[in-house]
């Protein structure tokens, strides 16, 4: 156990293998210049300008680690994938694509999406300052001093039965360690099954549950269910929650606020809308008419 600017980004982004391995040679960044770099033009395309916010923008849809990387690195295979887009758009307008239905239906879909984006970043964007975010942090510590770490070790096992069996086994006076190394799955039966610390930060909640739920020295009366199997769960010592710093949890707290506004703003949409929807049982009576 261990703990679409549009249509044409898909040309760039199935190169991000390749432009990760431009980064280790690479180290120059642009440098400021006099005119808006923006509205640079650099490259045309059988006559049509592609610009230098084009480019930026495509690199806005690369991976986070790429997207601070420098413009140097990945400029030469944006600019290019970029530039094959161009043409291959091109060449769909000359064969009439774009008079069709289905690229109505699709653009009016893709129109949805960006205006949907914009909107939902401008509302986000307006209400997620460093006051907020430093508040949740806060809040999260006050919170925090009633939680704890617990270091544990486990025993994994395939079914509920065996787990079951097994806490028998330690009600009867058996040695935790030793049943560990003799059943459990993960490579932590070498150590007798020490994990070292969970706390409540962890993703695997149920088994943080079930440890902080114990005292030192005893195991849980019913084995926990996880992704990984089934548990048993011994508490070996108790400490209080290490915090992390502000600046290591800002992204984590700016990403749930983010969310929530977004979940918020769309339930006000909802509430003040009249929405009309088929059920699914009503969609295949339909379809059987």
């Amino acid at each position: 156990m261990c703990f679409r600017h549009g249509d044409n980004s898909g040309g760039f982004l199935m190169k991000t293998k390749r432009i990760a391995a431009a980064l280790l040679g690479a180290c120059l960044a642009l440098p400021a210049w006099a005119v808006d770099p923006a509205g640079v033009v650099v490259a045309r395309i059988n006559g049509t300008e592609l610009l230098l916010g084009d480019v930026e923008e495509a690199r806005s849809l690369l991976p986070a680690e790429l997207q601070n990387a420098p413009l140097g690195a990945v400029y030469p295979l944006l600019l290019d994938s970029l530039v094959n887009s161009r043409l291959t758009s091109d060449e769909a307008m000359r064969q009439g694509l774009h008079e069709g239905g289905e690229y109505r239906r699709r653009m009016a879909r893709v129109a949805d999406q960006i205006l949907e984006r914009m909107l939902l970043a401008r509302h986000i964007e307006a209400q997620v300052t460093d006051a907020k975010v430093r508040e949740r942090y806060d809040d999260l510590v006050t919170r925090m001093k009633k939680e704890s770490e617990v270091r544990t070790r486990h025993i994994l096992v395939e079914d509920e039965a065996q787990a079951k069996a097994l806490v028998k086994k330690l009600d009867g006076g058996e040695d935790f360690a030793q049943l560990a190394r003799d059943n459990s799955l993960d490579a932590s039966r070498a150590d007798g099954g020490e994990l070292g610390w969970v706390g409540p930060f962890t993703r695997f909640r149920d088994y943080y549950k079930a440890a902080s739920a114990l005292k030192p020295g005893k195991h849980s009366a019913q084995p926990v269910q996880t992704d990984f199997g089934w548990h048993v769960i011994e508490a070996l010592e108790v400490r209080p929650v290490t915090m992390p710093a502000f600046e290591a949890l800002k992204p984590t707290l700016v990403g749930e606020l983010s969310a929530e506004l977004g979940q918020d703003l769309v339930k006000s949409l909802r509430d003040k809308a009249e929405v009309e929807k088929m059920s699914y049982e009503e969609l295949v009576m339909t379809l059987k008419k």
